[in-house]
């Protein structure tokens, strides 16, 4: 589905689905992240800075794994919204909004299912892609 699968984090079901993958470093905005997409017969690409820095993403995740109920969010000041909710008998339901541009509205929105046996794996690929940015403290 989604080319060079090495590279970024897959949240996909074989038809339909999103990469995730860094393009510079952390800032006050979150990561710069290249959001690629693919829903059925549509593809495309956005790059937007993610809100904050995936660890509370990450946390969600890793609690949706053991409990199989809750959510995990991750969103952008620009609109993209990932959401990935646990039925509680391992089926995870996702939804997705990209917005490709606000003037002339361009916004793309699709849901897919997966499973729980695919949490390990993107919970593998948030640490590696977006570690928690290193805080300088000041003394």
């Amino acid at each position: 589905m989604f080319d060079h699968c090495d590279v970024g984090v897959v949240i996909a079901d074989g038809r339909s689905g999103v990469r995730l993958s860094r393009v510079g470093e952390a800032n006050e905005l979150g990561y710069p992240t290249l959001i690629e997409i693919k829903a059925g017969p549509f593809t495309g690409a956005v790059r937007d800075y993610t809100v904050g820095d995936y660890s509370v993403f990450l946390e969600q995740l890793e609690s949706l794994y053991s409990r199989l109920v809750g959510t995990a969010r991750l969103g952008s000041y620009e609109g993209f919204k990932l959401s990935l909710v646990g039925d509680g008998r391992g089926g995870i339901g996702a939804s997705v909004v990209v917005i490709g541009e606000h003037v002339t509205p361009i916004r793309l929105t699709f849901e897919f299912s997966l499973d729980q046996s695919y949490l390990p794996a993107i919970i593998r690929g948030i640490r590696r892609e977006f570690p928690a940015p290193s805080r300088v403290r000041v003394s």
